[in-house]
């Protein structure tokens, strides 16, 4: 599935490297992942809006690309949330519309 996304870093609120996720131009849709998905969980809505939309999406702590932080605290659902208030201002997203499913519902109702 290589070139479909392309694979980028961000350092969060406390220094943990998170990796998101990146296709197409547009404005912007931010895709937030059930807990048990990455990227590839949305590769068809990718492959059918990216020539629209610009689509960006990130590995929750822990999981897939984003390493566990040694502090587990850092976890919980507002950490997640600030998370995703940081690749927002990294990627100077002032507007968007947020998709989520399973756990990313609950990160946008938090954010």
């Amino acid at each position: 599935m290589s070139g479909l996304v392309e694979k980028k870093e961000f350092k969060s609120y406390d220094g943990h490297q998170i990796a998101y996720f990146t296709a197409g131009e547009g404005f912007p849709v931010v895709l937030a992942n059930g807990l048990g998905g990455n990227w590839f969980a949305w590769k068809y809505f990718i492959e059918r809006f990216r020539s629209r939309f610009r689509i960006i999406t990130w590995d929750y702590r822990g999981l897939y690309n984003t390493a566990l932080p040694e502090d587990l605290e850092s976890l919980r659902m507002e950490n997640q949330t600030r998370d995703l208030e940081i690749l927002l201002e990294v990627e100077k997203i002032e507007k968007e519309v947020i998709i989520g499913w399973n756990m990313g519902v609950q990160i946008v109702f938090e954010l």
